[in-house]
């Protein structure tokens, strides 16, 4: 096999199916043998897509009990198809005064990020993505960020990669990626890539809280409904 061009093979989506999947396994392990430098990260490029399909296919009609799991899932994929230590998802509230990380999944040996008050723990590094920021770290860090430059020493993270997310122009979440055992270069093509897996785990949270509300509405509705027929029934 002679390998002509050094562009990048392009797959269609539908092809990673079923039989697609054995089709472009094959193919990168021939580029591989042929010595292709373009190998693994065509292999790289093949799973990613795999895994966006995987993630679109799961969300469609997961219920919303289960939807946190889910995610949880998601982000445990993207650790073990990237070789890293730990992704975390956060969302800013509907009042738009908190952002906190609200899914997590980290390898047993490094420290879970869930649960952080960003704007609180982490002011300076917030603010950034609170402003569509993409912050690396410990490259984007201004001098003033003492307490991101004092968390960094404490537990010891190399590198970084934060994506925030936006519907409208606002800024919604960001998912991140930590690295723990070594410092990371994060290419752009990952960041695109990151940003789709991003949205949709957006727009799965936004289905769970809109049926979340459709179910208060109707709990609300029937709680009324009876109190308006216990009035009746003690009124005759």
């Amino acid at each position: 096999l002679s390998v002509r061009s050094p562009e990048p093979m392009i797959c269609p989506v539908s092809e990673m199916q079923s039989e697609g999947d054995t089709l472009s396994s094959g193919l990168c392990q021939t580029l591989e043998n042929a010595g292709c430098p373009l190998a693994g990260e065509t292999q790289r490029r093949l799973e990613f897509e795999t895994l966006l399909t995987e993630l679109s296919s799961r969300f469609v009609n997961v219920p919303a009990g289960e939807v946190d799991s889910q995610i949880e899932g998601g982000l445990r994929r993207i650790v073990e198809l990237l070789g890293i230590d730990r992704c975390g998802f956060g969302e800013v509230s509907a009042d738009g005064k908190q952002f906190v990380v609200t899914h997590s999944y980290q390898l047993p040996t490094v420290p879970s990020c869930l649960g952080f008050v960003l704007q609180t723990q982490f002011p300076t590094y917030a603010r950034m993505v609170r402003q569509g920021t993409v912050v690396r770290l410990p490259e984007d860090l201004p001098p003033e960020a003492i307490l991101e430059q004092e968390y960094l020493r404490q537990s010891g993270l190399k590198s970084s990669l934060t994506i925030p997310l936006t519907v409208l122009g606002s800024v919604v979440g960001a998912i991140g990626l930590a690295s723990f055992r070594t410092h990371l270069t994060w290419s752009d093509d990952l960041l695109n890539r990151l940003r789709l897996v991003g949205d949709i785990l957006t727009n799965a949270l936004a289905r769970k809280r809109a049926d979340e509300a459709i179910c208060a509405k109707e709990l609300s509705l029937r709680q009324s409904q009876e109190g308006l027929r216990q009035l009746a029934a003690r009124g005759q």
